[in-house]
């Protein structure tokens, strides 16, 4: 698996890309927590500059697991800031709850969260494989078996460009409640990708969230107030 790592300190940010994008969809930010501490960005299984996925049955918890195992085999310790954009943000928050020793904090960048399918219905889905040959059935099971990430650091960003609708808010504030130290917010100006920049998102916005999220980590402090962190910037805070 392909992965490429800049600057330097602890906890390393491992940022995850939406499907299927690849680690080229962070260029925009990347450089910019660089300068704040260890940034690390990767291709999953059979996308980019990865290696075919095995020809096996997977699920979210397989890309999950095959992450940690890179992670080892790059000699790329814990603890780890995980930041995960669309399918990327659903492997981040799964990380997490799998593996709470090993994560320092989250940043979720409009995340998949499936707020049109319970496991139920899910499993009644004509054998559906995602676009990278996961089991969408489990892995909706997998996300639903998330009920809590303690008091990890979490920034959950949504975006504004269309506006989400009630289920897609909802599932968002779910998702921020799933942490006692969190932040909820939209990029007002931004698309589904916040990460790339004007007109289509606000790559500074996700910076200012990483960059918040490393401190609080860091010192053991909880995150600040939504509107003190985003003051000035266009972001509407949950």
């Amino acid at each position: 698996m392909y992965y490429e790592c800049s600057g330097a300190g602890s906890p390393t940010v491992v940022l995850d890309a939406g499907s299927p994008d690849t680690s080229a969809t962070w260029r925009w930010v990347q450089p910019q927590i660089g300068r704040v501490t260890r940034v690390c960005a990767y291709d999953r299984a059979g996308l980019g500059r990865s290696a075919a996925a095995p020809a096996a049955r997977r699920t979210a918890r397989t890309q999950v697991e095959e992450l940690r195992l890179l992670l080892k085999a790059a000699r790329i310790p814990p603890p780890y800031v995980v930041v995960g954009h669309s399918w990327g943000g659903l492997l981040a928050r799964i990380f997490a709850h799998v593996y709470p020793r090993e994560t320092a904090g989250v940043v979720l960048v409009d995340a998949t969260t499936f707020p049109y399918l319970t496991p139920a219905t899910a499993a009644h889905l004509p054998r559906k494989r995602s676009r990278e040959g996961i089991d969408l059935a489990a892995t909706v099971a997998e996300s639903d078996a998330v009920k809590t990430l303690g008091a990890v650091p979490l920034i959950v960003l949504g975006s504004n460009r269309p506006p989400l609708d009630a289920k897609l808010r909802r599932a968002q504030d779910e998702e921020a409640a799933l942490s006692s130290d969190s932040i909820d917010a939209i990029a007002g100006h931004s698309t589904h990708y916040i990460q790339r920049p004007a007109p289509l998102g606000q790559p500074e916005v996700v910076v200012t969230a990483v960059t918040a999220v490393v401190k609080a980590a860091r010192s053991h402090d909880s995150l600040p107030h939504c509107r003190g962190l985003f003051a000035g910037e266009a972001v509407i805070c949950r």
